[in-house]
């Protein structure tokens, strides 16, 4: 159980690691043709480790902690609320860029970020990893066994550490502006009796960078 936990932290480490901004000027520096291919080489990379990581529980035996006859409701809505609500933030951004498709095709790999202020961003600051949480636990509901608990497991604490990396980069990128917002939203889970977000009308509204 220990080297699956292990296994699945070494994915989320590889995963921070070439998304960080020195390891991406490190490798773009030293091979210019990259920058076009890099954003989708590190996509591909992702979800190829993922896919294997995914065919190594398939494979290996599991023990269930409980009967999951009263969880799969549950269950079955919180994985159906994840995948909306992802599916509603991933609308806000440029896909072809977030894919890397449009810097292979020849488009700039150098686009100016803007701070996401779409519907759900104004009740949370992270609505992609707040429905990423949603689907982990849902499908661990779904299937509640010991390697579905390590892989969960793993895959929160990632979401809590990689949201506290991405708050660092968007305030270095967005100052004072994303500090007010930080102040006012809640960062993972939405608090439905606060009022969403007001932003100020020098605030830019254009969606692209925020997860």
């Amino acid at each position: 159980m220990i080297w699956i936990a292990l296994c699945w932290t070494g994915y989320y480490a590889l995963h921070s690691l070439l998304a960080a901004e020195p390891v991406q000027r490190l490798i773009t520096s030293r091979w210019p043709g990259s920058t076009a291919w890099y954003r989708l080489a590190y996509n591909l990379i992702a979800s190829l480790g993922f896919m294997a990581l995914v065919l190594l529980h398939i494979q290996l035996p599991d023990e269930p902690l409980w009967e999951p006859a009263w969880s799969r409701i549950p269950g079955g809505l919180l994985l159906l609320a994840g995948l909306l609500i992802g599916r509603q933030a991933l609308r806000q951004y440029d896909l072809g860029w977030f894919s890397g498709l449009s810097q292979w095709k020849g488009a700039s790999p150098l686009k100016a970020e803007k701070l996401v202020l779409s519907w759900w961003h104004r009740r949370v600051r992270h609505p992609l990893y707040f429905a990423t949480l949603l689907v982990l636990l849902g499908i661990f509901l779904l299937l509640p066994t010991d390697l579905m608990l390590v892989a969960s497991g793993v895959g929160w604490a990632y979401l809590l550490l990689g949201t506290r990396l991405e708050e660092a980069k968007l305030i270095r990128l967005f100052g004072e502006q994303y500090l007010s917002y930080r102040r006012q939203v809640p960062m993972l889970i939405p608090r439905p009796w606060n009022p969403p977000f007001d932003p100020p009308v020098d605030l830019p509204h254009s969606p692209i960078t925020t997860s």
